[in-house]
């Protein structure tokens, strides 16, 4: 799959603040993707955050949270 085929996609990324998940949402931000990231953590103890990004507070154990963020999307990375 190549990288532009992200661009203007809608993408969930679950855990999505940390290392890993904010290198990737910038990535795919540059591409003009939609991003929303997941956390479990008080924002408070988020380090950084760059990008403009849909932040929610889920636990993707929980169903009817996951279920309503998977909906609208094309990608998910866990």
């Amino acid at each position: 799959m190549s990288v532009d085929w992200y661009r203007r996609r809608r993408v969930l990324i679950t855990g999505g603040l940390g290392f890993i998940g904010t290198n990737l949402s910038e990535a795919l931000l540059r591409l003009d993707a939609t991003v929303t990231v997941t956390t479990t953590r008080p924002f408070s103890q988020v380090r950084r955050v760059r990008t403009p990004l849909t932040i929610v507070t889920a636990d993707i154990r929980d169903r009817d949270a996951v279920e309503g963020l998977v909906r609208d999307v094309d990608v998910i990375f866990n």
